[in-house]
C-alpha cells in the first residue's frame, strides 16, 4: 500500500517517464535498422556492379530482387518508425504541453485514435508480409554472395567473379 500511494500520486510524471524511455528506444531501433539496412542494400548495389560489369547473368535477377527487397524494406522501417515517434512522441507531447498551460485537468479520450493506430499497425504487418512473400525465387538468390563479414570487397569480388562467370561461348568453322 505504501509503494502504491507514491506510484498513483504522480501518474502523469510516470506517463512521462515512459513515454520518453520509449521514444528513445524507437529512435534508437530506427537508427539500428535503417543503418543495417542501408548497409545491406549497399553491399547488394556493389555486387550488382560487379555482375553488371562482368556480365554474370546467371547472378543478375537474384541480385534485383534482393535489392528490390531491401528499398521495400527501408520504406516500411521508416513509416513504422515515423508514425511511432509522432504517435507516441510529438502528439503526447504537445497534449501535455497544453494541459499544463491549461487549469483544468479534464481527461478526453478518442477511441478513433486507437482504431486508427491499430488499422496503421495492421497496414504495417501486412505491407511486411506482402515484401517477403512466397513467391518463385530466382535461381540463386539463397547464395550468399559475400559469405560473413566482407572484409576484403575486392577479394571477395574476385572470387565471385571466378565462381560464377560463364565463359562466352564462341562458334568457330573447322574447314
Amino acid at each position: 500500500m505504501y509503494s502504491a500511494f507514491y506510484v498513483s500520486i504522480n501518474i502523469e510524471g510516470m506517463k512521462l517517464f515512459i513515454s520518453v524511455v520509449l521514444n528513445a528506444l524507437y529512435l534508437v531501433l530506427w537508427i539500428v535498422v535503417t543503418k543495417n539496412a542501408l548497409e545491406t542494400r549497399g553491399l547488394l548495389k556493389a555486387q550488382m556492379t560487379v555482375i553488371v560489369e562482368n556480365d554474370i547473368d546467371t547472378l543478375y535477377e537474384a541480385v534485383t530482387l534482393k535489392v528490390s527487397i531491401m528499398n521495400k524494406f527501408i520504406c516500411i522501417a521508416f513509416l513504422y518508425f515515423s508514425f511511432e515517434l509522432i504517435i507516441n512522441g510529438l502528439i503526447p507531447s504537445v497534449e501535455m504541453a497544453a494541459k499544463q498551460t491549461q487549469a483544468t485537468n479534464q481527461v478526453t479520450y478518442n477511441p478513433w485514435e486507437e482504431v486508427i493506430q491499430q488499422y496503421y499497425d495492421l497496414f504495417i504487418i501486412l505491407s511486411i508480409l506482402w515484401v517477403f512473400r512466397a513467391r518463385r525465387w530466382p535461381e540463386y538468390f539463397t547464395v550468399g554472395l559475400f559469405d560473413g563479414e566482407a572484409v576484403d570487397v575486392t577479394q571477395t569480388n574476385a572470387q565471385l567473379i571466378e565462381q560464377y562467370r560463364v565463359v562466352p561461348v564462341y562458334s568457330t568453322k573447322i574447314d
